[in-house]
Parts: structure tokens; C-alpha cells; sequence
């Protein structure tokens, strides 16, 4: 596999390029370079160019289709596949997808000349013997002069064949750090079934659901003519449970994925105030607020994620970021990970004011009156007496 390394003329910037992905079994690897420009000395090292590709597979062109975006720095500007992650460190910049991988290092230094780039190539041989590189050549790239070299790290005679890893074996220091990590998260599967074919879990999963009500009432009389009553009730609710948006995936050990809460709360509180004015006016003032919460989140609440996952997250959604299953075989029977819900958050304040008079033209008195029964043996017989007595009374008031 032949590659193409452009090293500005301006002697601020080294770019290490590659592309490449990695497989089981028979995997093999290659690597390609880069250029470094230094000072006048060509002291300065290349940043491991050679490494990143030297130990990974080839995954292939970039499709025509590709849309590309630009990342501007401090001393350069380049266009990138949209989709590449970007991380920048104190040591540079890369761009990376998969195993596809670009390297930005800029440091100070005078521009390299055709003989500086090939020295540098002598060098970056003696660690990559299978190393292969043309006569640099100078180019001009947006009206600056560059030095152009294309090099490779096998040769036309076995099809350019990457180096393969120590022992046909993919190290595992090179397992990215958001594979690892869900590698740590995921349930052990629990059937010997082909996760191509069909789920190789099964187990519970969980639906905890918490409610009560708290209420505190106060009634206060302050006068003859006055009284006062305050009451305020409490009631929440949580309820969580396990959800997979495609299919029935379990939740992670660290149930930051696949699982989610229904949340609510209800608050009411009342203050009432009863006035009298006379035996046959008096008032009653009533005031409520009431506030009803309802949240639909991840379990996670609001917590975000993605970033610190490596995972680019332009409108700081919460929650788990959204990794379907995207290989082979039907993804609602593989394991995919994500929040389990679209976060929904509903608030609802509700205010009421009464205030009520009441006259009153007639009294009405009711009066009941009962005496329990009483039963006594008298020679052998039963004998049972009860009354019950119904007083109606109405009486104008003037």
C-alpha cells in the first residue's frame, strides 16, 4: 500500500497519516510514515509516524461520497473525513477513525530542505527496516513550498502486505479506550448461543417503583370571629426500570446504559382563613398552589457522557450516547447500548384564590335523639324497649 506525505515548506508542522483496522486470526499489519520538519540540523524526531500504522490492518479507501470538514489550528488548516474523532493533548493533535489515523505535531523550526526529509527517512528505517521511500521532490501547496515523498513499508513483490503483529496477535494495548470500557460494562453472556444468530443473554432485569405522600396540617383558632388552617402535602414518585431502544439488551453493570427513571412530584399546599362578622355572615378565604413535576430521564439523571467517552457531543445531550449495534446479524438480538429514553421534562404551577361570603336568612335546627336498646330476661322471655326521638326546628333571623 503506497502513501503520499506532504511536509510544509514553513517547517511548523508534522502530520503522521495512515488508515488501517484490525482483525482476528490471521491479522497483519504495515505501517506508513511521515515527514518532520525540524531545524537546519534535522534533529528533531518524528512523533512515532511509522508506529500507528504499523501494526494495524487496512480498512480500506475513502469512498468518493465522503463529506469532509475542515480543522483549523494554530498554524495550519486541513480538511478531515466528517465523523473522525478529534483529540487534542499538549503533544499534538489526532484524528482518528478506527484504526485511520492522523497525527498533527507543530513545534518551531527552520523548513526542512529535500536532503533533511530523506535523512529523516534513514532514520525512521532503521526502526521499520521494510521501509521504502522515493526521492523527496519539492512541491508548491496553497502557494507555499513543501516536500513531497511517498514511501511504503512492503514492496510491489507481496502486494504491499502490512508487517504482520508479534505472534499473529493484536496487542492489547491497542484496544481503544471506549471499547474497553464497554468490554467492562457489559454482562457475561449467559447461553452458549452465536450472538450473530441470536441473544446469548438471559436474565432479569429490573422495575423498582417508589411512592408516598406526606401531608402536614395546622389549624389554628385565633379569636371568637377568626380561624385559621394551613395544609401542605408532599408526594413523590420514582420509578426505574430496565429499557433498550432496539431490542432487549441488558443494562450495564454500572447501569449508566440501557436503563432509565419515570420520576414525579406532586406539591400542594393550602392556606385557609374563616371569618365571622356576625351569626349570620361570615367569610372564607382559600388559597392553593399546587405543582406537579414529571421527568422521563436516564438513569444517569443529567449527567453527560459522551465527551468523556471520546465521543463528540455538539449539543451536550445527557445521558449515554446512542451505540447500536451495527455489525451483522439482527441488531434487536445483539447488544446495543444507549439511554432508554428521550429526556422529558414536564413542570405544571397551579395557583387558585376563592373568596366566599355567605349570609344566612333561616336557622335550621335538627335534633336526633336515640337510646340504645335495652333487653332484659324476664320469667324466660325476651323483652326488647328502644325509642328514637326527631326534633325539625326552623327559626327566622332577623
Amino acid at each position: 500500500m503506497r502513501r503520499f506525505v506532504i511536509v510544509a515548506i514553513c517547517g511548523v508542522a508534522a502530520l503522521a497519516a495512515g488508515c488501517g483496522s484490525s482483525s482476528s486470526g490471521s491479522s497483519s499489519g504495515s505501517g506508513t510514515g511521515s515527514a518532520t520538519s525540524g531545524n537546519s540540523g534535522a534533529t528533531s524526531s518524528s512523533p512515532g509516524a511509522l508506529s500507528a500504522e504499523a501494526k494495524s490492518t487496512a480498512s480500506g479507501d475513502i469512498p468518493d461520497s465522503q463529506v469532509f470538514v475542515t480543522l483549523h489550528g494554530a498554524a495550519f488548516s486541513m480538511q478531515y473525513p466528517e465523523g473522525w474523532v478529534q483529540r487534542s493533548t499538549a503533544s499534538g493533535t489526532t484524528l482518528q477513525d478506527k484504526n485511520n489515523l492522523v497525527r498533527i505535531v507543530v513545534r518551531r523550526g527552520t523548513a526542512p530542505s529535500a536532503a533533511q526529509v530523506s535523512q529523516e527517512l534513514q532514520r525512521q528505517k532503521q526502526t521499520t527496516p521494510s521501509l521504502q521511500a522515493g526521492a523527496p521532490s519539492s512541491v508548491t501547496v496553497g502557494g507555499k513550498q513543501a516536500i513531497k515523498v511517498s514511501y511504503t513499508t512492503q514492496s510491489a513483490a507481496n502486494n504491499y502486505a502490512r508487517l504482520p503483529f508479534p505472534n499473529n496477535q493484536i496487542p492489547i494495548t491497542r484496544e481503544s479506550p471506549l471499547a474497553k470500557y464497554l468490554y467492562s460494562i457489559t454482562p457475561l453472556p449467559t447461553t452458549d448461543a452465536n450472538p450473530l444468530v441470536g441473544p446469548n443473554w438471559f436474565g432479569l432485569g429490573f422495575n423498582n417503583t417508589d411512592q408516598n405522600t406526606e401531608t402536614v396540617k395546622i389549624d389554628q383558632r385565633v379569636s371568637s370571629k377568626d380561624q385559621l388552617a394551613f395544609r401542605y402535602s408532599h408526594n413523590p414518585s420514582i420509578a426505574a426500570q430496565t429499557s433498550s431502544s432496539y431490542g432487549s439488551s441488558p443494562a450495564t453493570l454500572d447501569k449508566k446504559a440501557n436503563a432509565y427513571i419515570d420520576e414525579g412530584q406532586n406539591d400542594t399546599g393550602t392556606a385557609n382563613w374563616t371569618h365571622t362578622f356576625s351569626p349570620s355572615l361570615f367569610s372564607e378565604t382559600l388559597v392553593t398552589v399546587s405543582r406537579d413535576y414529571r421527568g422521563q430521564l436516564p438513569y444517569t439523571h443529567s449527567e453527560e457522557i459522551s465527551s468523556k467517552l471520546g465521543l463528540p457531543n455538539p449539543f451536550k445531550g445527557i445521558g449515554f450516547p446512542r451505540i447500536p449495534y451495527t455489525l451483522s446479524g439482527d441488531p434487536s438480538s445483539n447488544m446495543n447500548y444507549d439511554s432508554g429514553i428521550n429526556p422529558t421534562i414536564d413542570y405544571a404551577t397551579v395557583y387558585n384564590i376563592d373568596q366566599n361570603f355567605t349570609k344566612a336568612r333561616f336557622a335550621c335546627l335538627y335534633i336526633f335523639q336515640t337510646r340504645d336498646a335495652q333487653q332484659a330476661e324476664i320469667a324466660g322471655a325476651i323483652v326488647t324497649e328502644s325509642a328514637l326521638k326527631f326534633v325539625w326546628t326552623i327559626n327566622p333571623i332577623t
